[in-house]
């Protein structure tokens, strides 16, 4: 999911980052969340599965 909303983050602050500065600050600050999300739910368990040492 958080995935997805990156996508339609990038979108809203292409279009609307000009007329708008509060709908701008609070794009980016979902943006950041959503980053933080995709790293903690989607690339940091990836990697310690891909990097798990055999036991």
């Amino acid at each position: 999911m958080r995935a997805a909303r990156f996508g339609s983050d990038q979108r809203f602050l292409w279009r609307y980052s000009h007329n708008h500065w509060f709908f701008f600050a609070q794009q980016i600050g979902f943006l950041v969340t959503s980053l933080i999300g995709i790293w903690v739910w989607i690339i940091d368990p990836l990697l310690d599965r891909l990097f798990q040492e055999p036991a």
